[in-house]
């Protein structure tokens, strides 16, 4: 969950908003034969914009 907040954090200090973060777009990759030593990795940037204090009235992503 850490790593997963922290790379929103960062696209979002970057002013990039994802707008589809969901479980299929997360993706665990693990880093050697250890089940605990994992990285998580954000995907699907399709729906992503970089923000400029617009206001977004537009419903986007998936229905769930």
């Amino acid at each position: 969950m850490y790593q997963l907040l922290t790379g929103l954090n960062h696209l979002h200090a970057q002013n990039i908003i994802h707008r589809d973060t969901k479980l299929e777009n997360i993706l665990i990759k693990n880093l050697n034969d250890n089940e605990n030593d994992i990285e998580i990795r954000i995907i699907d940037l399709g729906f992503g914009i970089k923000h400029d204090q617009q206001k977004f009235d537009e419903i986007l992503g998936t229905p769930q």
